[in-house]
């Protein structure tokens, strides 16, 4: 039987070269779950880590925006950060966009690299009108090159009457 496990784990490197099973628990025996791992070390259905380092804050420069900054987790196989925001409450996931929620952004992603994303709240317009922001709830959710998503990171701007 173990004999035929090897044969197993063999025939599934020499198929499947990209990417990297868990050898360790195939060869022991002591266990019949198999775990997938990718080449990047991590097993390919856990989601990659969240953002770090979140910074909301307004910028004035001739239109009224939000400028919001992070680092990267440190995962090779990072491949973007969605960015949602709703007005009226946090996000609670990465589709919770109905009513208040919108989808900002969907931006490209390296590991631990520093990044950022302007939010244009009010553009100025030849007619001058009074302005109130609404609050600003904002999730960014990493995903990985396999499709695995992660919890998201939450912040918060509140709103302003100018």
């Amino acid at each position: 039987m173990m004999f035929m496990r090897k044969l197993l784990v063999l025939a599934l490197i020499l198929l499947f070269p990209a990417a990297v099973f868990g050898l360790g628990e195939l060869l022991q025996g002591e266990t019949t779950t198999t775990t997938f791992v990718s080449r990047f070390g991590r097993a390919m259905d856990n989601p990659p880590s969240e953002v770090r380092d979140l910074k909301i804050e307004r910028i004035y420069d001739g239109g009224k925006n939000v400028r919001l900054t992070w680092t990267n987790p440190p995962e090779d196989d990072l491949a973007g950060v969605i960015i949602i925001v709703r007005a009226d409450r946090y996000p609670e996931h990465k589709d919770d966009i109905a009513g208040e929620g919108k989808v900002l952004a969907n931006l490209a992603a390296s590991a631990a690299e520093t990044q950022s994303y302007t939010h244009p709240l009010f553009q100025p317009t030849a007619v001058r009108v009074k302005y109130k922001d609404p609050n600003q709830y904002y999730m960014l959710v990493t995903y990985d090159k396999t499709g695995n998503f992660s919890r998201g990171v939450k912040g918060f701007l509140s709103g302003k009457v100018i």
